[in-house]
C-alpha cells in the first residue's frame, strides 16, 4: 500500500468513526461542543496511525465510535460532575473515559494512568500529538499510587472502565479519591455490577446509584455504579493487590 492510498484509507476510517460518534451521541442525548469534536477526531487519525500494540478492544470504527467513545459521555447523566476540579482515570489505556470527562469539565484536571509501557507510550503519544492542558499520564499501579502521598485520598472523581470486576476496581480506586469526592465504574449489564452493595464502609463509600442505559443500534446495555466517598478508609485498607484479588468484598 503506497503512502496515499494508506492517507485514504485512514481518512476514510476516522471519516466513518466520526459520523458514528456524532450520530451516538446524538441518540444517547450527550453533548460535546466543537473543540471536543475536534479533539475526538485528533484521536481517531493518532489512533489509526499508532504503529504500537492495540489499545482498543474493537475494530471497526463504528464500534470504537459507540462502544467506547460515545459511552465514555455517559458519565454526564450524573449530578455534580461540573464541579470537579480534578480526575484520575485508573488503567485508562486508550484515554477513555477520563478524556471525555476533561473535554466536558475544562477546568478540570486529567491523570491519565495506566500500569503497561504501551498503554502509557500510546497516551503520552497522543498528548505530543494533540495537546490537552491540563492532563498527564502516569505509569504505575493504582495499588501503589494509593500509598503515595502525592496521589493518596487526592482526587474529587476518580473513573475507571472495564479495568477489572467492579468489587476490585472499587478498592483500587477508592483509595485515590478524597473525602467528598466520587468513583465512577463503567460496567456491563452483568450480575456484578447490579449486586454492588449499597455501601462499602472499608472503603469510606456510599453508592449514590447505579445508571443503566442502552447504547443506540442494540450495541448493549451499560451500567454506571456511582458511589460518594463519605469517609476514610479503615485500617487495614488499601489491601495488597493479591488479596484484593483473592478476597474481594463483594
Amino acid at each position: 500500500m503506497t503512502g496515499d492510498t494508506r492517507e485514504k484509507a485512514m481518512e476514510v476510517l476516522v471519516s466513518r468513526g466520526m459520523l458514528q460518534f456524532a450520530g451516538s451521541m446524538n441518540a444517547m442525548g450527550f453533548s460535546i461542543d466543537r473543540v471536543g469534536m475536534e479533539y475526538v477526531r485528533s484521536w481517531f487519525e493518532f489512533y489509526y496511525n499508532w504503529p504500537g500494540r492495540r489499545v482498543v478492544g474493537f475494530t471497526e470504527p463504528e464500534d470504537i465510535a459507540t462502544k467506547l467513545l460515545a459511552d465514555s459521555f455517559s458519565f454526564q447523566a450524573v449530578p455534580g460532575i461540573a464541579e470537579v476540579d480534578n480526575t484520575m482515570d485508573v488503567g485508562s489505556g486508550n484515554g477513555w473515559p477520563g478524556l471525555a470527562v476533561r473535554l466536558c469539565v475544562p477546568l478540570s484536571k486529567l491523570t491519565l494512568m495506566d500500569s503497561r509501557l504501551g498503554a502509557c507510550q500510546f497516551l503520552s503519544g497522543l498528548l505530543r500529538a494533540s495537546p490537552l492542558s491540563g492532563t498527564s499520564v502516569q505509569q504505575s499501579r493504582a495499588e501503589d499510587m494509593a500509598r503515595d502521598k502525592d496521589f493518596a485520598e487526592s482526587f474529587g472523581l476518580v473513573v475507571s472502565r472495564a479495568m477489572a470486576e467492579p468489587a476490585v476496581a472499587l478498592e483500587l480506586c477508592a483509595p485515590l479519591a478524597r473525602i467528598g469526592g466520587r468513583v465512577i465504574l463503567w460496567c456491563g449489564p452483568g450480575d456484578a455490577s447490579l449486586q454492588m452493595p449499597p455501601a462499602l464502609p472499608e472503603l469510606g463509600l456510599s453508592l449514590l446509584g447505579l445508571f443503566k442505559y442502552s447504547l443506540p443500534s442494540g450495541l448493549g446495555r451499560r451500567v454506571l455504579g456511582v458511589y460518594d466517598k463519605t469517609s476514610g478508609l479503615k485500617p487495614g485498607f488499601p489491601r495488597r493487590y493479591s488479596v484484593i484479588i483473592k478476597k474481594p468484598l463483594f
